[in-house]
């Protein structure tokens, strides 16, 4: 009886090293794919909003402090000029997604250079790409309807701008 308990004992070590070990190869894989997933699906949404071409240079994402940055995103659409945003940095406080709100405690935009364009509709189109789509009627929702919940707060505590040009044509 005694010979067994210390082979438990070796094998409780090695199932909780296996263990530790594959948490730390997923979170490390976790973090490693993050960004590229990000950059993919951000490429993705301008492109399947019109764009010909979407490009991130950089982007890097730290999840443990809520902040972000992407450096030289390009997208551009035929038959107008190409947008370019050189920097955007963003510091998300994540307590706050808790609570249901969305607070940047800082935003930076450097290097930004885009032409909005507004039609006889009224669209409003960022260097060829719709900007908002209009609905054609409002429907107005009861406030105690349980299928609508509240909106998400969003609050801003700093914006830096620095190098902005918006060509409206």
């Amino acid at each position: 009886m005694s010979s067994i308990k210390p082979q438990l004992r070796h094998y409780w070590d090695i199932q909780w090293l296996r263990r530790t070990l594959l948490s730390a190869i997923s979170l490390l894989i976790i973090l490693l794919v993050m960004p590229l997933a990000a950059q993919f699906t951000i490429e993705h949404l301008l492109e399947k909003q019109g764009a010909d071409t979407a490009e991130i240079e950089d982007i890097n994402i730290n999840p443990f402090s809520g902040t972000f940055e992407i450096h030289e995103l390009a997208f551009s659409k035929s038959g107008s000029s190409p947008a370019m945003i050189k920097y955007l940095y963003g510091n998300l406080n994540m307590l706050d997604l808790l609570s249901s709100r969305i607070v940047f405690s800082d935003i930076k935009l450097l290097g930004v250079q885009v032409a909005v364009e507004k039609n006889d509709s009224d669209e409003i189109y960022l260097n060829g790409l719709p900007l908002v789509k209009k609905s054609a009627t409002a429907i107005e929702q009861p406030e105690d309807d349980p299928e609508n919940p509240e909106p998400i707060e969003f609050d801003l505590i700093q914006l830096e701008l620095s190098d902005i040009q918006v060509d409206y044509i």
